[in-house]
Protein backbone atom coordinates (compact mmCIF):
# COMPACT_ATOMS: atom_id res chain seq x y z
CA UNK A 1 0.00 0.00 0.00
CA UNK A 2 2.97 2.33 0.79
CA UNK A 3 3.54 2.09 -2.85
CA UNK A 4 0.47 3.66 -3.91
CA UNK A 5 0.84 6.50 -1.75
CA UNK A 6 4.00 7.14 -3.31
CA UNK A 7 3.17 6.98 -6.71
CA UNK A 8 -0.01 9.21 -5.71
CA UNK A 9 2.63 11.75 -4.46
CA UNK A 10 4.81 11.82 -7.12
CA UNK A 11 2.06 12.14 -9.51
CA UNK A 12 0.14 14.54 -7.54
CA UNK A 13 3.91 16.64 -7.17
CA UNK A 14 4.41 16.63 -11.19
CA UNK A 15 0.84 17.84 -12.22
CA UNK A 16 0.75 20.55 -9.66
CA UNK A 17 3.73 21.52 -11.23
CA UNK A 18 2.24 21.04 -14.88
CA UNK A 19 -0.87 23.02 -13.71
CA UNK A 20 1.21 26.14 -12.34
CA UNK A 21 3.24 26.35 -15.61
CA UNK A 22 -0.33 26.46 -17.81
CA UNK A 23 0.16 30.16 -19.37
CA UNK A 24 -1.46 29.59 -22.75
CA UNK A 25 -3.50 28.84 -25.13
CA UNK A 26 -6.60 31.11 -23.54
CA UNK A 27 -8.82 28.25 -23.52
CA UNK A 28 -6.96 25.90 -21.35
CA UNK A 29 -5.77 28.88 -19.10
CA UNK A 30 -9.42 29.24 -18.13
CA UNK A 31 -9.98 25.16 -17.81
CA UNK A 32 -6.73 24.18 -16.78
CA UNK A 33 -8.13 22.71 -13.70
CA UNK A 34 -10.25 20.16 -15.96
CA UNK A 35 -7.48 19.84 -17.99
CA UNK A 36 -5.22 18.84 -15.78
CA UNK A 37 -7.93 17.32 -13.52
CA UNK A 38 -8.91 14.65 -16.46
CA UNK A 39 -5.09 14.07 -16.97
CA UNK A 40 -4.38 13.34 -12.72
CA UNK A 41 -7.46 11.37 -12.15
CA UNK A 42 -6.64 9.00 -15.24
CA UNK A 43 -2.91 8.68 -14.25
CA UNK A 44 -4.38 7.73 -10.36
CA UNK A 45 -7.02 5.27 -12.03
CA UNK A 46 -3.81 3.61 -13.76
CA UNK A 47 -1.42 3.75 -10.20
CA UNK A 48 -4.24 1.29 -8.57
CA UNK A 49 -4.75 -0.73 -11.65
CA UNK A 50 -0.91 -1.43 -12.23
CA UNK A 51 0.93 -0.44 -8.97
CA UNK A 52 2.34 -3.95 -8.36
CA UNK A 53 3.82 -3.90 -11.71
CA UNK A 54 6.45 -1.05 -11.38
CA UNK A 55 8.37 -0.79 -14.72
CA UNK A 56 4.81 -0.54 -16.50
CA UNK A 57 3.61 2.07 -14.01
CA UNK A 58 6.95 3.99 -14.40
CA UNK A 59 7.14 3.88 -18.05
CA UNK A 60 3.84 5.07 -18.74
CA UNK A 61 3.24 7.96 -15.84
CA UNK A 62 6.48 9.51 -16.69
CA UNK A 63 5.56 9.13 -20.47
CA UNK A 64 2.91 11.33 -20.03
CA UNK A 65 4.08 13.71 -17.46
CA UNK A 66 7.38 14.82 -19.05
CA UNK A 67 7.02 15.37 -22.63
CA UNK A 68 3.68 17.44 -20.65
CA UNK A 69 6.18 19.61 -18.23
CA UNK A 70 8.00 19.95 -21.76
CA UNK A 71 6.08 21.19 -23.47
CA UNK A 72 4.71 24.09 -21.06
CA UNK A 73 8.26 24.93 -20.17
CA UNK A 74 8.63 25.72 -24.18
CA UNK A 75 11.24 22.95 -24.91
CA UNK A 76 9.23 20.82 -26.93
CA UNK A 77 6.29 22.34 -28.75
CA UNK A 78 2.78 19.84 -29.53
CA UNK A 79 0.88 21.69 -31.57
CA UNK A 80 -2.28 20.22 -30.77
CA UNK A 81 -1.77 21.18 -27.14
CA UNK A 82 -1.50 24.71 -28.47
CA UNK A 83 -4.76 24.84 -30.21
CA UNK A 84 -7.13 23.98 -27.51
CA UNK A 85 -9.77 26.76 -28.11
CA UNK A 86 -13.08 24.66 -27.22
CA UNK A 87 -14.12 21.70 -24.72
CA UNK A 88 -14.00 19.48 -27.69
CA UNK A 89 -10.17 20.09 -28.77
CA UNK A 90 -9.30 19.55 -25.15
CA UNK A 91 -10.84 16.19 -24.67
CA UNK A 92 -9.81 14.96 -27.87
CA UNK A 93 -6.15 16.72 -26.56
CA UNK A 94 -6.47 15.06 -23.18
CA UNK A 95 -6.86 11.50 -24.80
CA UNK A 96 -4.03 11.59 -26.82
CA UNK A 97 -2.02 12.88 -24.22
CA UNK A 98 -3.21 9.51 -22.04
CA UNK A 99 -2.88 7.30 -25.35
CA UNK A 100 1.04 8.63 -25.54
CA UNK A 101 0.47 10.32 -29.04
CA UNK A 102 2.77 12.64 -28.82
CA UNK A 103 4.35 14.96 -31.62
CA UNK A 104 8.23 14.44 -32.36
CA UNK A 105 10.69 15.86 -35.00
CA UNK A 106 12.99 12.87 -36.54
CA UNK A 107 15.78 14.05 -38.11
CA UNK A 108 16.69 12.46 -41.21
CA UNK A 109 19.43 12.94 -44.04
CA UNK A 110 18.91 13.39 -47.72
CA UNK A 111 20.91 13.37 -50.82
CA UNK A 112 21.07 14.35 -54.26
CA UNK A 113 23.03 13.90 -57.39
CA UNK A 114 23.20 17.34 -59.00
CA UNK A 115 23.27 17.10 -62.77
CA UNK A 116 26.14 19.14 -64.76
CA UNK A 117 24.70 22.27 -66.40
CA UNK A 118 23.99 22.57 -69.96
CA UNK A 119 26.27 25.67 -70.04
CA UNK A 120 29.40 23.80 -68.66
CA UNK A 121 29.52 21.74 -71.62
CA UNK A 122 30.99 23.00 -74.70
CA UNK A 123 31.79 21.36 -77.96
CA UNK A 124 35.48 21.08 -78.89
CA UNK A 125 37.06 19.66 -82.24
CA UNK A 126 34.02 18.94 -84.61
CA UNK A 127 30.15 19.51 -85.01
CA UNK A 128 27.61 18.26 -83.41
CA UNK A 129 25.95 14.93 -84.80
CA UNK A 130 23.94 14.75 -87.68
CA UNK A 131 25.52 18.08 -88.86
CA UNK A 132 27.73 17.54 -91.62
CA UNK A 133 30.49 14.84 -92.60
CA UNK A 134 33.01 15.26 -89.90
CA UNK A 135 33.25 13.24 -87.48
CA UNK A 136 30.32 14.29 -83.91
CA UNK A 137 32.56 16.78 -81.67
CA UNK A 138 33.75 15.88 -78.52
CA UNK A 139 32.66 17.55 -75.16
CA UNK A 140 35.04 19.65 -73.18
CA UNK A 141 33.88 20.68 -69.59
CA UNK A 142 34.06 24.29 -68.62
CA UNK A 143 33.74 25.77 -65.00
CA UNK A 144 31.22 28.64 -65.06
CA UNK A 145 32.64 30.16 -62.10
CA UNK A 146 36.61 30.05 -62.90
CA UNK A 147 35.47 30.42 -66.43
CA UNK A 148 38.40 27.91 -67.48
CA UNK A 149 38.36 24.65 -69.08
CA UNK A 150 38.76 21.65 -66.38
CA UNK A 151 38.54 18.16 -68.60
CA UNK A 152 37.47 16.11 -70.83
CA UNK A 153 35.12 13.69 -68.51
CA UNK A 154 32.80 14.82 -66.27
CA UNK A 155 35.13 13.00 -63.43
CA UNK A 156 37.53 16.03 -64.28
CA UNK A 157 34.75 18.53 -63.68
CA UNK A 158 33.41 17.34 -60.47
CA UNK A 159 37.02 16.79 -59.25
CA UNK A 160 37.33 20.28 -59.65
CA UNK A 161 33.82 22.05 -58.62
CA UNK A 162 34.69 19.83 -55.41
CA UNK A 163 38.66 20.57 -54.81
CA UNK A 164 38.36 24.81 -55.96
CA UNK A 165 34.32 25.33 -55.15
CA UNK A 166 33.30 22.71 -52.54
CA UNK A 167 30.47 21.34 -54.61
CA UNK A 168 30.33 17.27 -54.55
CA UNK A 169 28.27 15.64 -56.58
CA UNK A 170 26.31 14.38 -54.28
CA UNK A 171 24.93 16.65 -52.05
CA UNK A 172 24.24 15.62 -48.32
CA UNK A 173 21.82 17.28 -45.74
CA UNK A 174 20.30 16.70 -42.79
CA UNK A 175 16.33 17.58 -42.28
CA UNK A 176 13.71 17.41 -39.54
CA UNK A 177 10.40 15.52 -40.40
CA UNK A 178 7.46 16.43 -37.91
CA UNK A 179 5.49 13.19 -37.14
CA UNK A 180 2.13 12.66 -35.49
CA UNK A 181 0.85 16.50 -36.48
CA UNK A 182 -2.43 17.69 -35.01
Amino acid sequence: MTDIRKWESIVGTRVQGILDMIKAPTYLIVHKLDFMHAIWSALIKYVYKFHTSRVVLQSYVYSVLIPLERHFKGEEIQTFINRINSKERMEAAINRILDIRWEKDIREKGKLKQCIPIGAMKNYDGCGVGKGLKIPGTIRYWCMACKKFVGFTEEDYWKHQESVHNNSEVREWDYIIRKYKF
